[in-house]
């Protein structure tokens, strides 16, 4: 039997409910969902009928007609919302079966259990990739290459971290830290060399192994982490709680003291916020003024070369990137869409990174499709573009990260790896349903 989804009532995402649940949480707003059961069948219609004492209906005639309009109208209604139940039940029916049918424990829906690339999760259990907290941080675990991030572990909606290789295998996961609900705004992750800190919504800070993810301290604080990092020479990290006081935490002793913010600082804050402060507005605007037909948005310096995004200006809005030399002399152009420009969505190009002498960015494609492409940071030259899987109901890209090993393309609840030689998909870490 197909399976077939059904609708969240808060955000219209398409849904495909775990084996044998009547409830659960939608996997991209936590909206409650209440799954009808199989309907009863319909009662047989009841006719009543007053009589007055000399045998005749006490009722007029037209009463009589409204009364029975109003029974044909109910009853019309009654037979659609049981048939609606009915299909949920069906569909549902169909996911049970076919579980049955492989064995128990099996699971016939992508992303659930031991169908997860996360290890350690239950039958009905499923991931979404969150980056509510931050982008991924670069880590080493050993000599390995790697990176950590957030996830949401559903249907309980805890909140784990995860080390992932640059092949996107998970290395270890961390946690729980508290449910999304309490924590979401206070559960973050630097690193600083060997060491993680991990804080939650009961105002611990937590040192971690990033060989195997062991707690080896907790700290009590005297408010929740608003902000936290990772000094780049990996001896300390750097909180700011929320009642505005600053520490210095010692790496290895956990040791607490009060001051200020390295320069050197590392966090998993998004590397450009879409809406620019105010030195940042001054240099894009510096940058429009030397870079002709062209509107600077946002810009990475990379040593002694600058890559400015932006659009064409004046008329429709190409997505475009330049390169400048260390002079700020153009150095190349290119316009990022592969297909036709005219194809691809105005001003689509909102996130990008610079690492392993490349330059990666993305861009829309119609109504739907994206496409992650890489250029030569030194020529400009296009070494490949690729369209992105098509995802069912909301589907954003929220973040890219660039290195030697890995290329990261974040998405509303998933995160993809992909090769930063070719843009070949390597793994999807987080729940994703298809069209």
């Amino acid at each position: 039997m197909a399976v077939t989804t059904i609708k969240c009532p808060s955000c219209g995402a398409g849904l495909s409910p775990p084996p044998g649940h009547t409830s659960f949480s939608c996997e991209y707003c936590g909206t409650h969902v209440n799954v009808a059961s199989k309907p009863a069948p319909p009662p047989r219609p009841v006719q009543v009928h007053r009589v007055a004492q000399g045998g005749a209906s006490s009722d007029p005639g037209g009463a009589k007609i409204v009364k029975w309009i109003l029974l044909a109208v109910f009853g019309s209604l009654f037979f659609v919302f049981a048939g609606v139940g009915y299909t949920v039940y069906s569909s549902l029916s169909g996911v049970a079966e076919r579980a049955e049918a492989l064995g128990a424990g099996a699971v016939t829906i992508p992303g659930f259990g031991g169908d997860s690339a996360v290890p350690g999760l239950g039958a009905q259990e499923f991931v979404l990739w969150d980056d509510v907290g931050g982008l991924p941080l670069p880590v080493k675990v050993g000599d390995q290459p790697a990176f950590l991030g957030r996830i949401r572990v559903m249907p309980a909606d805890e909140l784990f971290f995860v080390a992932v290789s640059s092949g996107g295998q998970v290395l270890f996961r961390s946690g729980p830290y508290g449910t999304y609900s309490d924590g979401y705004r206070h559960t973050f992750a630097a690193v600083a060399g060997d060491r993680a800190a991990i804080s939650d919504a009961r105002a611990k800070l937590h040192l971690v192994d990033t060989a195997d993810g062991a707690t080896l301290t907790s700290l009590d604080l005297s408010d929740r982490v608003k902000t936290i990092c990772g000094a780049a020479e990996g001896s300390t990290f750097w909180i700011e709680q929320v009642d505005k006081r600053e520490f210095l935490v010692d790496a290895k002793s956990g040791e607490l003291r009060e001051g200020e913010r390295p320069g050197d600082c590392r966090s998993a804050e998004p590397r450009w916020d879409l809406i620019p402060d105010g030195s940042q507005r001054r240099q894009l605007r510096r940058l429009g003024r030397t870079i002709d037909d062209f509107e600077a948005e946002r810009f990475i310096e990379d040593g002694e070369r600058t890559i400015v995004a932006g659009v064409r200006k004046p008329g429709t809005k190409v997505p475009v990137a330049v390169g400048l030399a260390a002079d700020g002399s153009v150095a190349w152009r290119v316009e990022v869409p592969s297909i036709d420009p005219l194809r691809a969505r105005e001003g689509s190009n909102t996130h990008d990174d610079v690492g392993g002498g490349r330059y990666v960015t993305v861009y829309g494609e119609g109504s739907k499709a994206w496409h992650v492409t890489a250029f030569d940071a030194e020529t400009g030259d296009r070494l490949w573009d690729q369209t992105l899987r098509s995802l069912f109901a909301v589907d954003n890209i929220d973040g890219v990260i660039v290195t030697e090993d890995y290329v990261l393309v974040v998405r509303t609840s998933s995160l993809e790896v992909l090769d930063p030689a070719t843009g070949a998909l390597r793994e999807t870490i987080g729940r994703e349903t298809y069209q």
